[in-house]
């Protein structure tokens, strides 16, 4: 006669959000900076900006745009046309559009660059051709992360001359119209923040949280690893700028680091990487949370000393964008006769 098999049914460690605060990357999409050049159709320049022109973020793009397009992508197009007055933060759109381009001249590239801990500059370089803006009556500009005419714009702002007086460009025949336009995205926290988990039936670990954005690990696979990361959730995934990585998740590991932003976290092969689902956007919220995370009993059993969202190059090679890691000896182990539920992590943005 066969022995009974004894089932052993998975039981749950309930990791819930940060109390305080809570496992929330924070992010901050600043007004900057835009400076215009009119060119000859030999590529001249014969009348440009006397100063760059400051511009205004509108309440869209804090909100509905941020959900669909991340934060770097929301300047892909220059728009131009006409609008009435001063913009306001409610604005959506020009009254006239004439044209939009994503078309980057000859010699210029589009870079991301930190400036400082957690400071990103976002510059694009866009060029009209004479057919879309000779002899147009050119009074407002704008960027938008869509390519298609309408309500989207994530900035917009006057043509305005030296002395910060409205102006009308209306470049010849034969001309072009460049828009060399730089937006800022801040990132934090960017110094270790004080934290703590609540796991059910094992009780509260304290530990630190912060962003993570060294990127030299494995040839520089990783990139710009932290706002790459928001972009990804903020946009539900659309977007996310990963470098080489060609994979990301949340990961759990056995090895502790040193919370200092420009930590190298990087290992192979090591712990537990899985990709999580990421919530709907909830419209007027500002911001977006990963859905909860199951690591089930055949998963991720070690000794737990930190975890974070992280991005994945090829197989193995893995490094933090965010991470928390627990302070020494308030690590925990997991078995083969528990799952992990993780939930609470996300985006918010101003």
């Amino acid at each position: 006669m066969l022995p009974k098999k004894i089932l052993v049914p998975a039981r749950s460690l309930i990791i819930r959000e940060l109390t305080p605060p809570p496992p929330m990357i924070h992010v901050r999409q600043e007004p900057h900076e835009m400076f215009w050049q009119i060119l000859d159709r030999h590529g001249r320049v014969v009348q440009e900006a006397d100063c760059p022109i400051h511009n205004l973020v509108l309440n869209q793009a804090r909100d509905q745009l941020a959900a669909q397009y991340g934060f770097t992508q929301q300047s892909a197009y220059a728009v131009v046309g006409q609008a009435s007055g001063t913009p306001q933060p409610t604005d959506t759109g020009m009254t006239v559009e004439i044209a939009r381009t994503n078309a980057v001249p000859s010699g210029e590239s589009d870079s991301v660059t930190r400036v400082a801990d957690g400071v990103y500059n976002v510059r694009r370089v866009r060029q009209f051709s004479a057919a879309q803006v000779g002899n147009q009556n050119l009074t407002h500009w704008g960027f938008s992360g869509s390519g298609v005419a309408g309500n989207n714009l994530m900035c917009l702002e006057q043509f305005k001359d030296g002395s910060g007086n409205p102006i009308t460009l209306t470049p010849d025949a034969d001309q072009n119209l460049r828009l060399i336009y730089i937006s800022r995205i801040t990132v934090g926290p960017v110094v270790a923040t004080a934290g703590s988990v609540n796991i059910a039936n094992i009780g509260t670990r304290t530990g630190k949280f912060i962003a993570l954005g060294d990127g030299s690990i494995y040839g520089g696979n990783f990139p710009a690893s932290d706002i790459g990361m928001l972009d990804k959730i903020a946009s539900g995934g659309a977007y996310g700028y990963s470098g080489n990585a060609t994979n990301w998740g949340f990961w759990v590991r056995p090895n502790t680091f040193t919370p200092n932003y420009n930590t190298n976290t990087g290992e192979q092969n090591t712990g537990f990487l899985k990709t999580p689902s990421i919530a709907a956007y909830v419209p007027g919220s500002k911001q977006r949370f990963i859905e909860e995370l199951t690591f089930i009993a055949s998963e991720a059993n070690f000794t737990i000393r930190a975890m974070g969202l992280a991005w994945q190059h090829l197989s193995a090679n893995r490094a933090f964008a965010f991470g928390f890691v627990f302070d020494p000896g308030q690590e925990f182990a997991k078995d083969n006769l528990h799952e992990l539920r993780l939930t609470g992590w996300g985006v918010s943005w101003t």
